[in-house]
């Protein structure tokens, strides 16, 4: 995600999404916080932006990272309220899910409420037990940025659940 000449203006929305660079950290800093979402372990090179093609603010953000378990993660996934229901967020994930089928074989992971769960399930994501989760997902403190409500998996609809889309899967977005 880290050539700026990629960049690719969608015409409908009036969107340009682009990889992050380093004049963006701030400004993804801020929207993550804004969002109340997880702020630790993200690094700008990973993310994917979508900003107004004729303002050039950013109106959404997007990372996919490498934890230390070797396990990838979709992850970071806001749009700003004022530019939502309008399929940025649609938009993005696809284009991340793309980009991480031409990088990797690896299954690709993502930690969501699981009143958002019907969102990722369009993309061919599919929730998981404990026994398919990676080590970074269920040794996470229930009481830290993200953590799991006391439990895995999570049955209150805004608890996080772990899904999955397979390698397969994330072959159909490679086009």
């Amino acid at each position: 995600m880290s050539n700026p000449q990629s960049a690719i203006c969608n015409r409908e929305s009036q969107i340009l999404y682009r990889p992050a660079t380093a004049s963006d950290q701030k400004t993804i800093r801020a929207i993550i916080r804004e969002a109340g979402i997880n702020p630790l372990r993200w690094q700008w090179s990973n993310f994917l932006l979508a900003a107004n093609a004729i303002t050039s603010e950013v109106v959404g953000t997007g990372q996919i990272k490498t934890h230390g378990d070797s396990s990838r993660e979709l992850a970071s996934i806001v749009v700003r309220p004022a530019h939502q229901r309008r399929r940025i967020a649609s938009e993005m994930v696809r284009r991340m899910i793309a980009q991480d089928a031409r990088e990797s074989n690896a299954p690709l992971y993502l930690l969501c409420a699981g009143n958002m769960l019907a969102f990722y399930e369009r993309f061919g994501s599919r929730r998981v037990e404990r026994s398919e989760t990676p080590p970074y997902f269920y040794f996470r403190p229930p009481d830290a940025p993200g953590g799991l409500c006391g439990g895995f998996p999570a049955r209150r609809p805004d608890c996080p659940v772990v899904t999955v889309l397979s390698a397969e899967d994330k072959r159909a977005y490679a086009g």
